[in-house]
């Protein structure tokens, strides 16, 4: 039987994006198992919220570059040019020689224009004036309920299985990377080194074979640049047989 997306189906897509719903669910599990349209509506979902929170970092590291307390930039080159417009708008600009220059009929529409540039100049400076100052967080590391997300996550049989739900951006990719859990130990045991563009990864025997009972392992999301999009790490023991 086909599952046909529906109004209830949006609300559950909703809850999902907002937090009010977590991916494990029973209602959340139904809903994506059963209907092709939702799975593919959240995937979109995450991939957006992502780039949006790339946006607002770029956009609070802007302004926090701009100083209030500095003048306009390019303040004292546009200063001279538009003085000048003005007294030939008035009539009382020279020539060489001490002739007074003719009147200038479209003197409005240059007024306008200059005023437009100042403007444009001026803007960046504004900006960083009126906004409130932008509330800090971590640039990098995404959330802070992300651990519900990854599996495996505290006791776990073995370590041959690893897997997600954060979207990726477009053309982007995923990288993993594998850490002891005794702390003070930050030496990676291993990263991947290709491209992931699955949500899971399988580490063979060889690869985990020195592996502690207690791992750390963050999932870095990369654009296509290469460039991080977001962080997310957990932990795990594995548990006795």
């Amino acid at each position: 039987m086909m599952i046909v997306h529906s109004a209830e189906h949006e609300n559950v897509l909703r809850a999902l994006i907002t937090g009010d719903m977590q991916p494990e669910d029973p209602r959340a599990a139904d809903v994506l198992t059963a209907c092709v349209e939702c799975r593919r509506k959240l995937e979109d979902l995450r991939a957006l919220s992502v780039l949006l929170e790339e946006t607002a970092r770029e956009e609070r590291e802007l302004l926090a570059s701009i100083d209030p307390g500095s003048g306009a930039p390019g303040a004292d080159r546009v200063a001279p040019f538009f003085r000048a417009r003005a007294a030939e708008a008035r009539g009382g600009a020279e020539r060489p020689g001490g002739a007074p220059a003719p009147a200038r009929r479209f003197w409005p529409s240059t007024f306008q224009l200059l005023a437009a540039a100042a403007a444009v100049i001026l803007l960046a400076w504004v900006a960083r004036t009126v906004l409130p100052e932008p509330t800090p967080r971590d640039p990098t590391l995404l959330g802070g309920s992300s651990e519900r997300d990854m599996d495996p996550h505290g006791p776990a049989s073995d370590f041959a299985h690893f897997s997600w739900s954060f979207a990726r951006p477009p053309g982007g990719w995923y990288q993993l990377v594998v850490l002891s859990g005794e702390a003070g130990v930050d030496a990676p045991l291993h990263q991947t080194d290709e491209h992931l563009t699955e949500k899971e990864w399988h580490p063979s025997e060889e690869i985990r074979a020195d592996w502690p009972d207690t791992i750390r392992w963050q999932v870095i999301v990369r654009d296509a640049t290469g460039g991080t999009i977001g962080v997310h790490e957990t932990s795990a023991q594995r548990s006795s047989p």
